[in-house]
């Protein structure tokens, strides 16, 4: 059986906001990408998001600004 990865967010009382689930093979990065697509489309009131290190900081923060979150 093929490994898997799972990538969450959670709230700040570590309440489930949204999950995904993907193949090992895929990078940490485009985990991060597509769970914060997912957060902007189904919770429109999240203003602020945290990143564990394995996501590249450059490429998130440009998704976020195009999606207007988290850029002041």
């Amino acid at each position: 059986m093929p490994g898997r990865k799972r990538g969450l967010a959670v709230d700040a009382l570590g309440l489930i906001v949204a999950v995904v689930v993907t193949a090992a093979s895929v990078t940490d990065n485009a985990i991060g990408i597509k769970l914060l697509d997912k957060v902007a489309r189904h919770t429109p009131t999240v203003t602020v998001a945290w990143v564990d290190a394995g996501t590249h900081l450059a490429i998130l923060t440009a998704r976020l600004c195009d999606q207007a979150i988290g850029c002041g």
